[in-house]
């Protein structure tokens, strides 16, 4: 099997690229806070504090807006909204992340005010473990596009072209 980063191969329908592309960003920014967050912590002279402030500031802004557009991607009906068991299933993933960048986000500005707390070190680690766990199920979502399962509950891009191409005409809800 192979795996390109063409956009025309990896995001196929021309309806599904913007869905598509808002989660491979996301993907990268949760594998990229983990990797920098963690790495910089391993340097005795660096306060991590700081760096864990600001990743976590970014990604509590990126997974918010991920779980608005994600809202608006699956928006149907005279009102042009989902019902609300269809809005959490597709945002869920995404307002846990918010949820997650939020606390790493409060512990670097814990670590900044007291750089030498180790319990707040040790929750760090917890909550860099869990943002690795994050991109590794959205980078699950975008190469295997699961259905079924619990992955297959939290793909947002499930049902998308039914939804994109066939409810929404394109001037139905602007």
């Amino acid at each position: 099997m192979a795996i390109t980063i063409g956009p025309q191969r990896t995001f196929g329908n021309p309806a599904m690229a913007a869905p598509r592309q808002h989660l491979a960003e996301a993907t990268f920014l949760a594998l990229a806070n983990g990797f920098v967050v963690s790495s910089l912590a391993l340097i005795p002279t660096v306060n991590v504090g700081w760096v864990a402030l600001v990743c976590g500031m970014w990604g509590t802004a990126a997974a918010a807006y991920l779980a608005w557009r994600f809202a608006q991607f699956h928006r149907h009906g005279a009102w042009c909204v989902a019902p609300w068991g269809h809005l959490l299933r597709v945002a869920s993933l995404s307002l846990v992340a918010t949820v997650v960048y939020l606390i790493e986000s409060l512990l670097g500005l814990r670590l900044i005010w007291e750089p030498s707390d180790e319990a707040a070190f040790g929750w760090l680690a917890v909550i860099i473990i869990g943002i690795y766990a994050l991109g590794i199920v959205r980078a699950w979502t975008l190469l295997g596009d699961p259905q079924y399962g619990w992955s297959g509950w939290l793909n947002p891009l499930q049902d998308m072209p039914a939804r994109v191409e066939a409810v929404i005409p394109k001037d139905a809800c602007s």
